[in-house]
């Protein structure tokens, strides 16, 4: 089985939350996710 990083698997959970449309989740999820730090601009 492949393993992924962190990063990786935060950007699968946030692309699938911006294409389900879950707003609220997606912006909590980019501002809580110490692995999407780097995507997430103050």
């Amino acid at each position: 089985m492949e393993e992924y990083l962190p990063s990786e698997i935060g950007r699968l959970v946030l692309g699938y939350l911006k294409e389900t449309k879950c707003i609220n989740s997606y912006q909590t999820f980019l501002v809580e996710s110490p692995d999407l730090q780097e995507y997430y601009k103050h």
